[in-house]
């Protein structure tokens, strides 16, 4: 299954689109925990 994304993706660039990843939930409330922690004040 792989190889088909595989090919998909490479495919992209010859039909002038571009890909994107939608953040979930999870992953913004992870990068909130980061940053807090990291620029604590």
């Amino acid at each position: 299954m792989s190889d088909v994304f595989d090919h998909v993706i490479a495919a992209v660039p010859y039909f002038d689109l571009e890909l994107f990843e939608e953040p979930t939930g999870s992953d913004i409330k992870n990068l909130q925990t980061a940053f807090k922690t990291t620029y604590k004040k």
